[in-house]
């Protein structure tokens, strides 16, 4: 449980903040998180997954996180 709850405040604490920086935030996380496959891959098998792998992850882990980010923060006003 203690990382679904550090994963919801993590989410809250992203989803307030304002645009630019949400979006920097999305970036830097995606790119941990090829990152860090790329490095046990490396580790594993001794290939490179290369930039044209990383690139193409960072900029779909930002745009998917930012609207995430704001379907959670939309106004539900519908009636």
């Amino acid at each position: 449980m203690g990382i679904v709850r550090w994963n919801d405040q993590a989410n809250r604490w992203i989803d307030a903040l304002s645009t630019v920086p949400r979006l920097l935030v999305w970036a830097a996380l995606s790119l941990i998180a090829i990152l860090t496959a790329a490095l046990v891959e490396y580790l594993i098998s001794g290939s490179f997954v290369g930039w044209r792998g990383i690139v193409p992850f960072v900029i779909v882990g930002t745009g998917s996180g930012y609207v995430g980010s704001e379907y959670r923060n939309r106004k539900h006003s519908r009636r």
